[in-house]
C-alpha cells in the first residue's frame, strides 16, 4: 500500500489528507497488459485503527472486463437549477447511481453537466457509487459486477467537499474508467509517452510526496487519473501531496498529458 499527503482548502482552513492509490498493472514496461484485479482503493484521510486496510481487493470472476462506451455525450454547460431529487435527476440523464449526501450530490451536480461533452460519463454508465464515513475511496468492481459490497463499485467519502470533491469523484471515476471502459483502457495507454517526456502530472505520480508514493507499477494509473481529474478541473489544484500547488495545466505548461486528456475526452 502506498500513501501521499494531500491538501485542499476549505472555509475555515487548509486540511490534510492522506491518499493510497489503486491497484495498477505493471508500469516500466513498454506496454501495459491487463489488470490482474479491476478492484481498489484510494484514501483521503487518515485511516482510524480498526479500520479496512486501503489496497486492492482480489481478481473476481464477478468482475466484468472493459466494455464500450455508454452512448454520445450531451452538451457541456452550466448546471441548471438542481432540482429536489438530484440523485434522481443524475440516473436519469447519466445512468449513474450516487447515493451521497445531499451537499456532494449538489457538486456532482454541478461537476457532471460541466463534463457532459466528454462522453467520460456516458462511460461509466451503470456505475454505483455509495457513501460512507471512511476517510476513503474503495473501488470495489465494475458496472454489473459484484464486490465485498455486492453491486456498489465505489464507495466514496461523505467528508470532501466543493470543487476539490467534484475533482476527487472524477480521479475516483477515472480508476472505474481505466478497468471496466474500453475507451478508458486505451486512453491509459497514451500515458507512458506522456510521462517519458513530462514525467509526471504531480508530485503524487513523479513519486515526489515526501512520506508517501505510489508504488512503480502504479505511476502510470494515478497519473491517468489526475490528469483526467485536472484537465476537467482547471480550478483545482493538485489532489495529493501538492500542498496548495496550482493546477499543472495553467499556463500552458504539459502540452503532452494535455494532448491525452483531449483525445481521450474527445476535446
Amino acid at each position: 500500500m502506498n500513501k501521499i499527503f494531500l491538501s485542499f482548502p476549505s472555509k475555515a482552513s487548509t486540511l490534510f489528507f492522506l491518499i493510497s492509490s489503486i491497484c495498477l498493472f505493471p508500469a516500466f514496461t513498454t506496454h501495459i497488459h491487463a489488470a490482474t484485479s479491476n478492484t481498489c482503493t484510494t484514501a483521503v484521510g487518515t485511516v482510524a485503527p480498526g479500520q479496512p486496510t486501503p489496497g486492492c481487493n482480489a481478481p473476481s470472476s464477478t468482475n466484468p472486463g472493459p466494455s464500450g462506451g455508454g452512448g454520445p455525450a450531451g452538451p457541456c454547460q452550466q448546471a441548471p437549477v438542481p432540482p429536489g431529487d438530484i440523485r434522481g435527476a443524475i440516473l436519469s440523464r447519466w445512468g449513474i447511481t450516487l447515493n451521497l449526501p445531499q451537499n456532494q450530490l449538489q457538486w456532482a451536480w454541478k461537476e457532471f453537466y460541466s463534463i457532459d461533452c466528454t462522453g467520460f460519463l456516458q462511460d461509466l454508465r451503470g456505475t454505483l457509487v455509495n457513501s460512507w464515513s471512511n476517510g476513503y475511496a474503495q473501488q470495489f468492481s465494475c458496472p454489473g459486477g459484484s464486490g465485498e459490497y455486492g453491486p456498489t463499485d465505489v464507495m466514496f467519502s461523505n467528508q470532501w467537499v466543493g470543487e476539490f470533491m467534484g475533482a476527487i469523484l472524477v480521479h475516483e471515476l477515472t480508476h472505474v474508467w481505466q478497468f471496466c471502459s474500453q475507451r478508458g483502457e486505451a486512453n491509459l495507454l497514451q500515458i507512458p509517452a506522456a510521462y517519458s517526456g513530462e514525467r509526471g502530472l504531480t508530485k503524487y505520480s513523479r513519486r515526489e510526496c515526501p512520506n508517501f508514493a505510489p508504488g512503480f507499477d502504479r505511476i502510470y494509473h494515478e497519473d491517468q487519473a489526475d490528469t483526467i481529474a485536472l484537465y476537467l478541473n482547471p480550478n483545482v489544484g493538485e489532489l495529493t501531496c501538492g500542498n496548495g500547488a496550482p493546477n499543472p495545466f495553467l499556463g500552458g505548461r504539459h502540452p503532452l498529458h494535455r494532448g491525452v486528456a483531449q483525445r481521450g475526452l474527445g476535446r
